[in-house]
Formats: structure tokens, sequence, C-alpha cells
């Protein structure tokens, strides 16, 4: 059935997620990582991807609204060579488009309506540039930062040097930080750039030894990755960078990774933690 080990452990880890989020109030964790922040940073994941149609300028501004601190979206690059902010390859599911957007110009893309999944379906809405995501933050006079992710950058070649130029352009090196599961990016970016802001996403915490903790200003995991692998998670801490939970969405689970002492938790729903819904 199972080709190989690692298609093995995957299932299991699925299997022990499906389990953990079905008995989470009830199993007693015991201590803490670090110091309890209060309240918690929030960072809004996809800007704030239940509140408004995520990836577009609307949704950075619902983040905004209330005060968040970090606003993730997600970025791909048309084949034109212009990035923007979507987080599948294709535009299929959040626009009335079709395609991949690597096969697909800017002027296309351009004129789509975006938050074509969202309910209610909103009009007027596009599909944003990474430069005018930037630059709808920094005419907000925020201290906020856009976390910009990017995703399969080996689909993508020399998309990090651009980015990096973009954000040295618009002189917002303070304001942006870029992420990504693809550790060896992320390791290229501080060769190019040290004083650039990085951050390093992981399913389960990579072990304190690991050569990107050096220069990463945050790990980002799956909240149950990060609660198996609490030891992890405290060595990680101690080394000065901060760990993150994503993506959690229920209020319940917030408050339980709060009390764990994460240093921030990733959310579709940055308004819960202030409403208490």
């Amino acid at each position: 059935m199972f080709k190989n080990k690692k298609g093995l452990w995957g299932v299991l880890f699925l299997l022990l997620l499906i389990v953990l989020d079905f008995f989470w109030a009830f199993l007693p964790f015991p201590g803490t990582y670090g110091p309890i922040k209060d309240p918690i940073p929030i960072m809004g994941h996809r800007g704030a991807g239940e509140l408004a149609p995520e990836n577009t300028n609307p949704a950075i501004d619902s983040a905004l609204a209330y005060d968040v601190q970090l606003i993730e979206i997600d970025v791909q690059r048309t084949i034109d060579n212009v990035i923007i902010l979507m987080h599948d390859e294709t535009v299929d599911r959040t626009t009335n488009g079709k395609g991949k957007v690597k096969e697909l110009t800017w002027d296309y893309i351009k004129d789509l309506e975006a938050g074509t999944d969202f309910v209610p379906k909103p009009s007027g809405v596009r599909v944003p540039t990474l430069k005018s995501a930037l630059l709808n933050l920094k005419q907000k006079s925020t201290t906020a930062r856009l976390v910009i992710e990017v995703k399969d950058p080996d689909e993508f070649p020399g998309i990090g040097k651009e980015i990096i130029a973009l954000i040295d352009t618009l002189d917002m090196k303070n304001q942006a930080m870029v992420i990504s599961f693809d550790i060896d990016f992320i390791k290229q970016l501080h060769v190019v750039d040290k004083d650039l802001q990085l951050g390093c996403l992981y399913t389960i915490p990579p072990k304190s030894t690991a050569e990107e903790l050096a220069f990463a200003k945050v790990v980002s995991v799956l909240w149950v990755g990060g609660s198996v692998f609490f030891g992890r998670v405290k060595k990680i801490q101690k080394r000065g960078v901060e760990v993150w939970a994503w993506t959690v969405n229920p209020l319940r689970r917030m408050k339980r990774l709060h009390k764990r002492g994460f240093d921030g938790i990733v959310t579709d729903y940055p308004n819960r933690p202030y409403m208490g819904k």
C-alpha cells in the first residue's frame, strides 16, 4: 500500500492530527514553552482570508482593521514576470478566470474578478500585484509588516531577487518579511541580503541545530506539530527565534496555544481574539 516509509509516516501523522483535533480540549499538556505573551500577536492568513476575499487588498485592509501587525500573503509570477497575490498555481478557484498563473499574462489576470469563491460574492475586487499590496500597506502609515510567502520558488527562477529589489525600491525593508517552505530558497535570500527579514515554514519544528535558525526571525509550524514536538519549540525559542502556529481558527484552540507559550498565531479570523467569537 505504501511505497516508502515517508508515505506511511505522513498517513500516521494525519491520523494523529485528527485525533488531537477531536480531543484537543481535554488533553492535559504539561507546562509551557516561553513566557506567555498577552495579548498574543496575530498574523492574518492570506490577508484575512475569512473576512474578505483572500490575497486581495480588501483582505489586507480587514486585517489592519484589527490592528494586526503581521499580514501573510502568497505570491506567484505571471508569464510576463509580474508578481501577483495568489495562493494556488491556477486562478480557477478564486477568480472567474482559468489557467496556471505562470502561463497567463498580467494583462489577462488584471481584468479578472477576484473572490468568486467568497461568500457573499464581492464585486469590483481585483487580483493585486505584490507592488500594489506593498504600497497599500505603506500608504496606511502603519507599522504592520507584509509577510510574503513564496510558493514553489523553483517554478519562478529569480523571483527572490525580484522581491528584494521591489522591497528596496519602495524602501519597505522594515515592513516586509519573506517566508517559504523551501528552506534552501530562504537560505539563498539570506546570502543575497542579510538584512532582509526571513521566516521558515514547517509542518513540525526543525531541530534547534538547523542552520536556518541562525538568521530566521520566525519559524511557523502546523499547530499540532508544535504541540507534539514541544521540546523542539522550547529550544528554538531559546535561540531567539519566534515560533508561530498555523493555521488556527477556533477561538478555543487559539486560547489553548496562547497558554502554551507560542509567540504568535496565524489565523483566517484575526477578529476572533478581539471579538471573543
